[in-house]
């Protein structure tokens, strides 16, 4: 029997001989249902070119069943791709068809002075402190699950987060099979794991959070890595935003271990690379075009090849998608890694309807490393640091409480660096957008 299938058959037979007999048994079910379309005029990728389009279904069905302190919970993803093209930059993290993205079972107990203590273990996927670096991205098509341990102590003003995960492998991993839709079964990458504490603190007015995640790497069977050795040190001072008041999102990482630039790289490196996060807002009523915000995102890049040395930030399993434009695989032109984008905007919010305008500049952190999303380099630094201009909006509404639609866009002016770099020549600028419905159930 593959491995990878124990959690779930395991809890599917506590579900089936539990379920009847025991009424003291809860049990809940749910399920959502998303379509999504994208489409970009002109590629923002070098080696591509003319327009692009996609489409993307999610089906998602989860049940859980809680007795006394002990719970099960499993999930199965359904995740197709539709629409695309041979070039379309379309991968395993937009197709998974029927596969049981978690199956878990659970422990929990609540304690005389209003703690909560909770252990999972199984397969699951996870949100540690800000996401940044491990997340289960809503926007992703296939988000990433692992099997492992996850445990939770909450106190009245602080939690305590501790766990140790080893990553799925999501699959099929071939192209033509992932054109295809192709079903093939996660596997656990067993050479490969994460560790991770956290520990947050409610203030009078805000939080603050401070977290340590490690990620430890080897080359598996048909799998070559980049042999990552990393501990990141985090810190976070988060304030919400509330009318009448400034709220922020400070959040500040070091990265520190070894690492090779590519798979394919004999030589493993010095690791020292780093991100800043400054996300600050004024709201100033309850309703309507209610909150101006500035944000600065920073991630370092990678100042020499040859010094011994790989300072490009990796942002690990967490998600960018929010923080640099429109989540559209056909767009992903910017990613947490060799940037710098200051940008500011106007948001709105009415009971059933939320959304913002914003405009940013994108620089490179070091004008001879990578933008990766674009995946134009200029060795020389010749190109500078300015790489374009774009604006971009994005409106969310409920129109019942089991239906929810996005709509996003961008426009992107491209700068010097996206103009001069090998490879940029003869690029127009680009439009994206997508939109999508999503049913709950």
């Amino acid at each position: 029997m593959n491995l990878s299938r124990l959690p779930l058959v395991a809890l599917i037979a506590v579900l089936c001989t539990v379920a009847p007999w025991t009424n003291a048994v809860t049990t809940e079910l749910s399920g959502r249902f998303r379509i999504k379309a994208e489409g970009v005029t002109d590629v923002v990728a070098a080696g591509r070119q003319g327009s692009d389009q996609l489409g993307l279904t999610r089906l998602l069905l989860k049940g859980s069943i809680n007795e006394g302190n002990w719970g099960a919970t499993a999930e199965l993803l359904d995740a197709r791709s539709w629409l695309d093209d041979a070039s379309t930059p379309i991968g395993n993290s937009d197709v998974n068809t029927l596969e049981p993205l978690q199956a878990y079972i659970s422990w929990r107990s609540k304690g005389d002075a209003g703690e909560m203590r909770q252990i999972s273990a199984g397969r699951m996927t996870a949100d540690f402190m800000s996401r940044r670096l491990l997340s289960r991205s809503n926007d992703s098509n296939a988000p990433h699950s692992f099997v492992g341990v996850y445990s939770q102590l909450n106190h009245t003003d602080r939690s305590f987060d501790a766990f140790f995960l080893y990553p799925m492998r999501r699959r099929p991993s071939d192209r033509n099979a992932i054109d295809n839709n192709e079903r093939s079964l996660d596997r656990r990458l067993e050479h490969t794991h994460l560790w991770g504490l956290g520990l947050e603190q409610a203030l009078e007015a805000s939080t603050l959070r401070g977290y340590v995640l490690g990620l430890n790497e080897d080359d598996e069977h048909r799998n070559a890595t980049r042999q990552r050795e990393l501990v990141n040190l985090g810190v976070q001072w988060l304030r919400k935003p509330e009318t009448g008041q400034l709220d922020h999102d400070i959040d500040i990482v070091y990265q520190h271990g070894k690492s090779k630039l590519s798979s394919s790289d004999p030589t493993r490196l010095d690791h020292r690379a780093w991100m800043a996060t400054l996300h600050s807002g004024y709201q100033y009523a309850d309703r309507g075009f209610n909150r101006v915000f500035f944000n600065l995102d920073y991630a370092s890049g990678d100042q020499s090849p040859s010094d011994g040395e790989n300072n490009r930030f990796d942002r690990l399993y967490g998600s960018t998608s929010s923080d640099f434009g429109p989540p559209a695989r056909v767009y992903g032109a910017f990613t947490r890694e060799n940037i710098i984008t200051p940008w500011l905007g106007l948001s709105f919010r009415y009971p059933r309807v939320n959304g913002f305008i914003a405009y940013r500049e994108i620089f490179l952190a070091d004008d001879s490393d990578r933008l990766r999303g674009a995946k134009l380099q200029d060795s020389t630094g010749s190109s500078g640091r300015h790489a374009g201009s774009q604006l971009e909006a994005r409106l969310r509404a409920s129109p019942t409480d089991s239906i929810k639609l996005q709509f996003g866009a961008a426009y992107l002016i491209r700068q010097r660096f996206m103009e001069d770099a090998p490879g940029a020549q003869g690029y127009d600028n680009s439009f994206a957008g997508y939109g999508q419905i999503e049913f709950f159930f």
